[in-house]
């Protein structure tokens, strides 16, 4: 793997991570981004990279539900 791949790799997954997280700060207006927010966004999206492989995750899918997870997480953590 070259170090161009090496940085595009890293740069899809950061970027998707960011666009999950401003997503996210856009529909919930009245919660504020909170220290540790990306880690767990992080092991969620983790999970989901991994079991892309074993075709339970589809990967055009794979953001979405990656979102649909971490709202349904951060609503439970509120509560």
């Amino acid at each position: 793997m070259s170090q161009d791949d090496v940085e595009n790799y890293v740069m899809s997954h950061s970027d998707a991570l960011a666009r999950i997280l401003f997503i996210y700060a856009k529909l919930n207006p009245g919660i504020r981004y909170v220290q540790g927010m990306n880690e767990i966004l992080a092991v969620i999206y983790f999970v989901f990279w991994e079991h892309r492989h074993r075709g339970i995750i589809a990967l055009d899918k794979l953001e979405s539900d990656v979102f649909f997870c971490f709202s349904n997480l951060m609503a439970e953590i509120r509560n």
